[in-house]
Formats: structure tokens, C-alpha cells, sequence
């Protein structure tokens, strides 16, 4: 009886011990993350970019150009874009030029994407800069780069800034009548703004959807106001967009006259419109 106590006890007592063999073996410490493209990972490096070029804060010209680089050496490709406009498809792209830029101030963005393609950067840079490119008086089509759709209606402006007197004017202007189609001519917000009658004539504008030309003719009456910068709408062209690309619109020639009948000097700058 003593020797049969005796062996169930060691049995026991071996099995405890294999026991606690077996667990301190299948004892491990916590898995280690090492994948570089992982981004939970420990050695995750996350894309970053830096702008080493960009315009002056105030630029008098319609033109601006950013570069940019990596800063991390998983940053493979990039996205940026002006304003509030859509971002631009991821590419390895480092500098662009923005021309027909409109008045005023415009916020630069771009960032960085992991060469993993799935993560991109976060805290991207952003700049601001402003246009002053017209500083006299000047008639120019707004905005100086207009983006549609195709096959839409739309409206497009001819405004004139420091525009400190008026009487009379005649535009010839030209578009790309591949792209682009004329509707009708409406009088801008100008002339009421300052207490200007603007005269109304049977068959005074002419357009030719053909060749892709128009004739507008502006006569008021009224004493002339000045009112504050005398910036304004001076007509909307009722548009049609015909077929995607990059059209334009421009001035053939302009005059403007004064109350005196006598003609003054205008500046003039064409738009971009862009169907997509």
C-alpha cells in the first residue's frame, strides 16, 4: 500500500513539473512591428513635405510657381492644389506654375503620400500669397481662370477696375468657338453703382458663334460717380460650353470714352476657361 501511495505521488509530481516546463516554454515576449510600410508599425516613417520655393507675399504679376520636395525618403508622390479648387492627382510631380490668377489673396496646399500609397501626410504645408497684377485702369474677363462642366450654361464676366470715369465703350472679343458658344449680352452692376443709365439700342451687340467673335457697345447717360477703388461688372456673357479642354476669351480691341467724348487708355487682360 505505501509503495502504491509512493508512485501516484511522484506520477503527480512529474506531471507538475512537465507542466511548468511546457507553459515557461510557450512563454513569449510581446510581438515587435517592424514592417516599414505598416504604419502602427515602430519604424513607420510618415510622409512629410517641405515648399522650397514659392512667390513673394504680394506679387504684382498673374503668374506664381511653387516647388516642394520630401522630407522623409518614403514620401514618393504628391497632391496640391490653389484655394478651394479639387486636389490634383497623386504624382511625382515637385513644381507647378498657376497662370490667369485672379485679384487678391490665394492659399497654396500640398502634401505628401507614404510610398505604401495608403497613408498620406496630415499636417501638409499650406502658403498665402496676394495678386496685385492690376494697378491702372483695366478691363479684364473674371474669373481669369473659370473651370465648367461640359454642355452647362454659365456666366462670364468683363469687369473693369479703377475705372474712374465713363461714358462710352466698344469691345471686340474673341473666343474659341470650338469650345465655347455666346448666348446673349446683359449690362453689368457698373453703371448703376455709379448712377449710370446705360442706352439701349435694337440690335446693338453683335455675336458670331460662326467665327467666334463679338461686338458689345456700351453708350450711358447720367453724371459720372466715383465710388470707392470704381471696380465692377461692366457686362455677363451668357455662355455655353460645347466640348472639354482649355478654351479662352479675349479682346480683339477696346475704346472707351470719357463724358468729353475724348477716348482714354484701358488695360486689357483675357481669361482661361477651362471645360472638365
Amino acid at each position: 500500500m505505501g509503495k502504491k501511495i509512493f508512485v501516484l505521488t511522484s506520477g503527480i509530481i512529474l506531471i507538475l513539473h512537465s507542466l511548468c516546463f511546457f507553459t515557461s516554454c510557450k512563454k513569449t515576449s510581446s510581438p515587435v512591428f517592424n514592417n516599414p510600410n505598416d504604419s502602427t508599425g515602430t519604424t513607420f516613417v510618415h510622409p512629410k513635405t517641405e515648399l522650397y520655393e514659392r512667390p513673394s507675399d504680394i506679387i504684382y504679376t498673374d503668374t506664381a510657381i511653387y516647388s516642394w520636395r520630401e522630407r522623409t525618403t518614403t514620401t514618393k508622390s504628391f497632391s496640391y492644389r490653389l484655394d478651394s479648387s479639387d486636389w490634383s492627382d497623386f504624382s511625382t510631380q515637385k513644381t507647378v506654375t498657376f497662370i490667369f490668377l485672379d485679384e487678391g489673396q490665394h492659399i497654396f496646399s500640398v502634401k505628401g503620400r507614404h510610398e505604401n500609397i495608403m497613408s498620406i501626410e496630415i499636417k501638409f504645408p499650406t502658403d498665402t500669397f496676394f495678386v496685385d497684377a492690376i494697378r491702372e485702369r483695366a478691363v479684364y474677363f473674371y474669373e481669369r481662370t473659370k473651370i465648367v462642366s461640359p454642355s452647362t450654361v454659365f456666366l462670364y464676366q468683363i469687369n473693369v477696375e479703377q475705372m474712374d470715369t465713363f461714358f462710352a465703350a466698344r469691345l471686340h472679343i474673341r473666343f474659341d468657338n470650338q469650345k465655347i458658344r455666346v448666348n446673349s449680352v446683359q449690362r453689368g452692376t457698373f453703371f448703376s453703382e455709379h448712377s449710370l443709365d446705360t442706352i439701349v439700342f435694337s440690335g446693338i451687340d453683335s455675336i458670331d458663334n460662326n467665327n467666334g467673335t463679338a461686338t458689345l457697345n456700351i453708350a450711358t447717360t447720367g453724371k459720372f460717380t466715383s465710388v470707392g477703388s470704381n471696380n465692377g461688372i461692366l457686362i455677363f456673357l451668357s455662355c455655353n460650353s460645347i466640348s472639354a479642354g482649355e478654351s479662352f476669351f479675349s479682346f480683339d480691341s477696346v475704346s472707351f470714352r470719357n463724358p468729353q467724348n475724348s477716348l482714354f487708355s484701358v488695360k486689357q487682360y483675357s481669361g482661361r476657361i477651362i471645360v472638365k
